[in-house]
């Protein structure tokens, strides 16, 4: 074999390595880029998915404010609404306190209710009963005529209904004065009551 074959078969054997290691590095570049390219697709997904995730959490964290803030503007509103009535309530709840007062039969419950609480309460007497001025003189004869001792009636211009019983340092407070003088306490009843009220058609709550 001359030289130059031998030359040419030594440069075939390189080449021929040469272009298998090229292969065979160009394969593993692709592998490893393959690989690469579906860690970075894997982590797209991930982050894709967390930020899916994140996304759901922060619009159902604005959903529960919203509805909190709801809710509350709502009690706001119901609370205001029955403030509203309250204060409307006062003024009719003492016109019909008033009214009844006026009127014999209840008035008469309304003594004898008055005066049933007294002789539980109070010493036996001499009572002294201060009273709205219409109060009938007949009517106050007819009940100092079953009370012990002799009671001492007094007209008080400053009570609208009813009346009050004192012996000694206790009394019993039944004017209509005396019976608003726990605003707090008759409040909470009246709001307790107006909250079984429904709203009236059109009456915005």
């Amino acid at each position: 074999m001359s030289i130059e074959s031998s030359e040419l078969s030594l440069l075939a054997l390189v080449d021929a390595y040469r272009s298998r290691e090229c292969a065979a590095l160009l394969d593993k570049a692709r592998a490893e880029a393959a690989a690469e390219l579906r860690q970075a697709h894997a982590q797209a997904r991930a982050s894709m998915r967390r930020g899916f995730a994140e996304a759901r959490e922060r619009r159902a964290a604005r959903l529960a404010a919203a509805r909190a803030e709801l809710a509350t503007r709502e009690r706001l509103a119901e609370q205001q609404r029955l403030l509203t009535l309250l204060d409307e309530a006062w003024p009719l709840l003492a016109d019909e306190l008033s009214r009844r007062w006026a009127e014999p039969e209840s008035r008469s419950r309304w003594v004898a209710h008055t005066v049933e609480l007294a002789r539980s309460l109070l010493p036996p007497g001499p009572w002294r009963i201060t009273y709205a001025p219409d109060w009938p003189e007949a009517e106050r004869s007819s009940l100092a005529a079953t009370l012990a001792g002799a009671p001492a009636f007094i007209a008080d211009s400053s009570h609208r209904a009813g009346l009050s019983i004192a012996c000694l340092a206790s009394s019993i407070d039944a004017t209509l004065e005396g019976l608003f003088a726990d605003r707090a306490e008759i409040g909470a009843q009246l709001l307790v009551e107006l909250q079984r009220q429904p709203v009236p058609e059109g009456v915005a709550p």
